[in-house]
């Protein structure tokens, strides 16, 4: 499959509900990345609030599909 139509595809097929999902899915993996270089920096503040929010979005999120961390107040930095 050609490189320019999966996206094109994946956009005409998937309703927008499951493009969010997804999006938001792999977005809270990325929480991981963040977590760790905040510990490597000495950022241990900031590394709390993001395990916040990555087990928040992981838990009561469905695995990252709904965000929830901004109804608890636990927002992005």
């Amino acid at each position: 499959m050609s490189p320019n139509l999966s996206p094109m595809l994946i956009k005409t097929v998937a309703p927008d509900v499951v493009r969010t999902g997804v999006s938001n899915f792999f977005g809270n993996l990325k929480t991981i990345n963040t977590v760790i270089n905040d510990v490597l920096q000495g950022k241990f503040q900031q590394s709390a609030e993001d395990s916040g929010r990555f087990l928040v979005n992981s838990t009561v999120g469905l695995g990252g599909f709904a965000r929830y961390r901004n109804r608890y107040g636990i927002g992005a930095s």
